[in-house]
């Protein structure tokens, strides 16, 4: 609290100690009242309390509003939702992603900044931007205004903390989402049927095997409406390509030749800590890091390198191609097992 506060929190008039409701009630009056927002929290959702969460809805309603802010993504528990809302109306909102954060770390403040001109209002507690901080859950949440103050000391650090959270953050890029989302909707299935190992006995799986290309096509469509998927995908075989054609002069040994980090990322073996290519999602393919497969990465197998040379970087991949490299890999595979 700043130095000019010198009463008692209960015997301030303006200043206030608020429950989740009234904190919910507090944000939504001062999003309408105020030109400024900015915040930082730990977590963000709507899915579970879409109709209950005014706060969000307020937010949506004073997009242009928003200033510099961050949301945590900790343990998948950000709603994939409120992030591509804030990335489709370009809000200035960003996340803290998990590899950035700090070993046993938590990003996990909570502080919702306002102004206009000179006047300001903060609210910083326990109360995250999700359905139970504004409504179910037991939260205190301390709001002090411009009022309550001499000056802007208190307004100033505030803006310092957030201000510094959004140079270790990151944009919500459309391919980072796609995989956000996947993580999320399997952390919110998990918890949801903890005991679960296997689809419902009445999953329609379609036969991609006996489609013809305009029904796969429009299939992909469906299930990718907003095109991220898409995108990490072409992202993705780019940067192989590009990591490829660095070792093109090694032939048949190119794949042999690369960094470790680069090989198991390319195989899907490992998929973070990967020094300049940890924002590809290398697993918008799915991954390989079962079976014997993840063997041969790691020992850097010599048929692995021979059979991905059968497969041109340019132009189209025949299937001449394809019976080239599952023949290498064939080979290799036997000469494994016999040792």
């Amino acid at each position: 609290m700043c130095s000019t506060c010198t009463r008692s929190i209960l015997e301030v008039n303006l200043m206030k100690l608020l429950n989740s409701k009234a904190t919910a009630q507090r944000l939504v009056q001062l999003i309408d009242s105020h030109d400024n927002i900015s915040f930082a929290v730990a977590w963000a959702k709507i899915s579970r309390y879409s109709k209950s969460n005014a706060v969000i809805h307020a937010m949506k309603a004073s997009k242009d509003k928003n200033r510099k802010s961050e949301i945590g993504t900790d343990f998948q528990s950000t709603d994939w939702r409120v992030l591509d809302w804030f990335s489709e109306n370009k809000a200035e909102v960003q996340v803290m992603k998990v590899k950035k954060a700090k070993i046993n770390s938590v990003f996990h403040p909570k502080i919702y900044l306002f102004w206009t001109d000179g006047r300001w209002d903060l609210l910083i507690g326990s109360a995250n931007l999700t359905g139970g901080g504004m409504k179910t859950n037991t939260e205190l949440v301390l709001h002090v205004s411009s009022d309550d103050c001499e000056n802007d000391k208190l307004f100033r650090r505030a803006e310092k903390e957030i201000n510094e959270y959004w140079i270790e953050s990151d944009p919500i890029t459309g391919s980072w989402l796609y995989w956000y989302k996947k993580e999320n909707l399997k952390s919110e299935n998990e918890k949801s049927h903890p005991n679960s190992t296997s689809p419902p006995a009445d999953t329609q799986v379609p036969n991609i095997l006996h489609m013809k290309w305009p029904e796969f096509l429009l299939l992909i469509q469906l299930k990718d409406p907003s095109g991220y998927a898409l995108k990490a995908r072409l992202d993705l075989l780019s940067m192989a390509r590009k990591i490829f054609q660095r070792y093109e002069s090694y032939g048949q040994k190119s794949f042999y030749k690369m960094k470790d980090s680069e090989r198991k990322a390319l195989a899907g073996t490992i998929r973070v800590g990967l020094e300049d290519i940890e924002s590809f999602y290398i697993d918008s393919f799915g991954n390989t890091d079962t079976g014997e497969f993840p063997g041969l990465i790691k020992n850097n197998s010599k048929n692995v390198s021979r059979a991905l040379s059968c497969i041109p970087l340019e132009g189209e991949v025949e299937k001449r191609n394809y019976m080239d490299y599952i023949q290498e890999i064939v080979q290799g595979s036997v000469a494994t097992l016999m040792g």
